[in-house]
């Protein structure tokens, strides 16, 4: 095998600059299981303490990434992450979320799905395009093709 590369997470303080650099953040769960593997009130939690402290940290949280976000890993519109999230952002846009939750609705979540977007797509399940470390010629090639396969 070839070398091995590590990503490293952001802190606080590089995220804090993005926000200010007009980046904006999204939700991403607290420590990044793999949401349809763990119980659903640990699963919930992940969710809800993610979005709390990026929001006690000063963040607007409008989207929201499912950690490694594969098909079994969100379950669809039938699988507990999809269907936590979109009870937790209904009750957040009509003012009846339990505990006062200090979280905004999620407008989009995305999974890992590579493919192009569709016009009727279900807002929480996005397909985004993973990008792992390459060159930058690599990672437009991606893209173009993605263009086309619309």
């Amino acid at each position: 095998g070839g070398p091995v590369s590590v990503c490293e997470t952001m802190t606080l303080q590089e995220a804090m600059d993005c926000m200010r650099g007009g980046v904006e953040m999204g939700g991403h769960t607290r420590s990044h299981p793999s949401l349809a593997r763990i119980p659903e009130e640990e699963c919930r939690q992940e969710i809800i303490d993610g979005l709390q402290e990026l929001r006690g940290a000063g963040f607007t949280v409008k989207y929201f990434a499912y950690p490694f976000g594969e098909a079994e890993d969100v379950g669809g519109p039938q699988g507990l992450p999809y269907k936590i999230l979109k009870i937790l952002s209904e009750r957040v846009a009509d003012g009846s979320n339990e505990k006062n939750l200090t979280i905004t609705k999620v407008e989009l979540a995305f999974t890992t799905e590579e493919r192009a977007m569709r016009s009727d797509e279900n807002p929480l399940l996005i397909p985004r395009k993973v990008i792992t470390p390459q060159s930058l010629s690599q990672i437009a090639l991606k893209l173009e093709i993605l263009a086309w396969q619309k």
